[in-house]
């Protein structure tokens, strides 16, 4: 009985040995899922095909974080082990045949933090002392430069090796990393040609423990050139640096918490450049700067200046900008933002600018208050913070000289920027335009921006103001101003502020209101412009003329050409340029065509008082896009008294009334004038010329003088006809036909005479105005002006 007993249960133990052992791999599988699932792996599917003594084989093995961030598939895992060494928690070798690790984008939650070693503690974790994959493939997800990473990783004698291969779909490199037990970590990244010898990165050093922080200390360079098709950019250049890092042994996994437990020093010195950098065709960067990294900041300093410059679209030449040595300031990150920050009273130089037609000179940009400018992956570059002011500049742009005293920039905290330009001038040929202020408030959101702006004369005597919209998605905006009254007199001339080489006001007044609205239609936009002008009764000089009393109500319309909406009726109260034209009206209209082309005018009901007559005209057109422009003047009841005594010839005087035409032609030289005609009104008049000593000498021996000057003491005439021709040089040339009597001379007989006249107006109007009051007039203004 005793026997059977024990036979019995030696039966027993045998089947529940053999249970075990069939059993065995089925319980290592389900062992190692529940660890790997609390290492965050909660998806997993091993399959063990053998499982001894001395080993195992693993013919499969899928794992699957948690957060979809990554896939693992093993396969051919053979394990080889001895009885002792598992006692020992290790084995002698892991051989993996195929190791492949797919990298996707998480939607997990936030993971616990990751514990980090130093490479003395990451190879003591390897449970084998000889680990060899042979074939490792890690693929990342689409849209990244780096598509793919191969290779093999090879562990034994605690030196562990990984000759991986690196593919971005267009080219690969070979990536050479090395660990050793006492903290040495040596990495090179080359090109993947044979023997190309191209050495890309290269950072050496050591990683070290000390309680619960790791450190590394070590040097990195690089070449920009080789490095481009990774990183995604067109870069050329290279970069050194000194490191001196210090993280802690269990890394948060949030963004915020990681930078914040990082620490340590950079030297780097860069001679960087990039092409196609946003709307830069290229940008370059060079200088040495020292980073300083703790508590979630990173403090940064140029220690031996730092150049930075850009090749932007219209420029002629790339825009620089000087950072000096001694410049400082602070990054900080906080998710979704990184945060630039500049302290105040550092000043920045900006490099010589030549950008669509602008000069700008080298300048210098001082910082006021701290610039603060940050980045977000959903807004890009954003400035939050700034005040700059750059001192006294000048510069060009298209042959206007701009100057100013003092510009200040900034923005506060409602993201709206503040422009300010004191003691801004602008100069043109002989025009100038004397010191203003300008100060605007601009407002950018993501679909509008807007600003107001104010302008005004030092002087006090202009004050205007406007605001500009613009739509950022649609591309349609406007923009209007408005200037009240300009009063002028003799101590607040337009010369105080504008200065003009041939015009300056002195009296009445200007208003002006203006604006454009304006649409997109793809790339082209279509403008319309208004403006809208009012001038009463305003006084001044032009060249060496005087007028007063000009009045009118300009309203101008249109987009490539302003119009005149309705007729503009022009009122004039005298012009005098030694003789005077008085109560002049006409109604006006004007083309002024904005885009190339020339003005035209065209003037209806012409009237004017000169030299005791009246001048009129009508549906004059004045194209001054055409060669030639003929119009007609008429001419009545012109006072020869009056015309006679421009002569100022002693003892010449006469009486009558003179009726006429005068053809014009305005050419681009100037006027000319063919075949004026004018006749003397009936009855006629008298002309009397009593001789003078040196006269009566002359014709003491001509006889003929001697008649004709008898006639001409009292010349009764009842016909006069003048023929006039005047050129572009002033001469004036007249055939003048006399047809009449002297009561007291042969019995008052009737004569006849022909005449032929010449005169230089031009002189005669300059020797006029010269003995006149204008010529006075016109000295007082140019002393005025020579004194400002």
């Amino acid at each position: 009985m005793q026997l059977r007993r024990t036979a019995l249960w030696l039966m027993l133990a045998s089947v529940l040995m053999l249970a075990l052992y069939l059993l065995l791999p089925a319980l290592a599988s389900l062992l190692i899922s529940v660890r790997l699932a609390g290492a965050g792996f909660g998806h997993s599917d091993i399959h063990i095909s053998s499982f001894g003594l001395h080993g195992a084989v693993l013919d499969t093995a899928r794992l699957e974080a948690d957060d979809g961030s990554l896939r693992i598939n093993m396969q051919g895992v053979v394990v080889d082990w001895s009885p002792a060494e598992l006692f020992d928690g290790r084995v002698n070798s892991i051989a993996v045949a195929r190791l492949s690790l797919t990298l996707l984008t998480g939607t997990g939650p936030d993971q616990p933090p990751v514990s980090m070693q130093a490479p003395a503690g990451l190879l003591a974790m390897i449970p084998a002392r000889q680990l060899h994959v042979q074939q490792i493939a890690i693929k990342f997800p689409a849209q990244q430069p780096l598509q793919q990473i191969s290779g093999r990783i090879d562990y034994a004698h605690g030196v562990l090796q990984t000759p991986l291969l690196l593919d971005t779909g267009t080219q690969q490199f070979q990536l050479q990393a090395e660990f050793t037990a006492d903290g040495e970590l040596h990495i090179v990244l080359e090109q993947a040609e044979p023997g190309s010898g191209s050495e890309i990165v290269r950072l050496s050093g050591s990683i070290i423990r000390q309680q619960a922080l790791l450190q590394f200390h070590g040097e990195l360079q690089a070449d920009y050139v080789r490095l481009s098709p990774l990183v995604g950019e067109q870069i050329s250049g290279r970069l050194d640096a000194e490191l001196k890092l210090t993280w802690p042994a269990e890394l948060p996994s949030d963004h915020d918490r990681l930078w914040s437990a990082l620490a340590g020093h950079a030297l780097l010195t860069t001679d960087l450049t990039a092409e196609h950098v946003g709307k830069a065709s290229r940008i370059n960067l060079a200088g040495t700067l020292t980073l300083a990294v703790a508590d979630g900041r990173c403090d940064w300093h140029i220690d031996k200046g730092m150049h930075a410059s850009a090749q932007l679209p219209a420029m002629q030449a790339p825009a620089s900008l000087l950072l000096p040595t001694g410049l400082s300031g602070t990054v900080t990150i906080k998710e979704p933002r990184l945060l630039l920050v500049l302290p105040a009273g550092q000043q920045l130089r900006i490099g010589k600018l030549l950008y669509a037609g602008l000069n700008f000179p080298q300048t210098t940009l001082r910082l006021d208050q701290p610039l603060m400018v940050s980045y977000a992956s959903t807004d890009s570059w954003q400035i939050e913070q700034a005040a700059l002011s750059m001192p006294k500049q000048a510069m060009q742009w298209h042959g206007v000289k701009l100057g100013y005293q003092s510009i200040t920039v900034a923005r506060g905290e409602n993201r709206a920027w503040r422009l300010r330009m004191h003691g801004a001038t602008l100069s043109t040929g002989d025009a100038v335009v004397r010191a203003m202020d300008l100060n605007a408030e601009l407002h950018v959101d993501q679909e509008k921006l807007s600003a107001d702006y104010s302008l005004a004369a030092q002087s006090g005597l202009l004050q205007g103001s406007g605001r500009v919209e613009h739509n950022l998605i649609s591309g349609g905006g406007s923009m209007r101003w408005h200037v009240p009254a300009m009063v002028f007199d003799s101590t607040h001339p337009l010369s105080e502020w504008l200065r003009l080489p041939q015009l300056d006001l002195d009296g009445g007044s200007i208003s002006i209101d203006a604006g454009s609205r304006w649409q997109r239609s793809g790339s082209a936009y279509s403008l319309n412009h208004h403006i809208d002008a009012e001038l009463d009764a305003i006084a001044g000089s032009l060249g060496e003329s005087r007028f007063a009393g000009l009045s009118m109500h300009l309203q101008l319309t249109g987009s490539d050409t302003l119009k005149s909406s309705k007729p503009v009726r022009v009122a004039l109260t005298s012009f005098d340029h030694g003789v005077a034209i008085r109560n002049i009206g006409a109604t006006v209209g004007l083309e002024l065509p904005l885009q190339g082309g020339r003005p035209v005018v065209s003037v209806d009901d012409l009237s004017a008082q000169l030299l005791g007559g009246q001048v009129t005209g009508h549906a004059i057109v004045m194209d001054l896009n055409r060669q030639r422009n003929p119009f007609t003047l008429s001419v009545e009841h012109l006072d020869i008294e009056q015309i006679l005594a421009l002569e100022r010839q002693e003892g010449l005087s006469g009486n009558g009334m003179l009726d006429g035409t005068i053809p014009m032609l305005l050419t681009p030289k100037g006027v000319t004038v063919a075949q004026g005609h004018l006749s003397a009104r009936a009855p006629g008049g008298v002309i009397r010329y009593a001789t003078n000593a040196t006269a009566q000498a002359l014709a003491a021996g001509n006889s003929k003088m001697d008649m004709v000057l008898g006639i001409f003491r009292d010349f009764h005439y009842d016909e006069m006809d003048v023929l006039a021709d005047y050129a572009i040089d002033g001469a004036l040339k007249m055939q003048v036909r006399l047809a009449g009597k002297n009561p007291a001379y042969a019995a008052g007989r009737a004569v006849a005479f022909n005449l032929s006249l010449e005169e230089n107006v031009l002189q005669l109007m300059k020797s006029l105005s010269v003995d006149s009051g204008v010529s006075k007039t016109l000295d007082q203004r140019v002393q005025q002006r020579l004194k400002k």
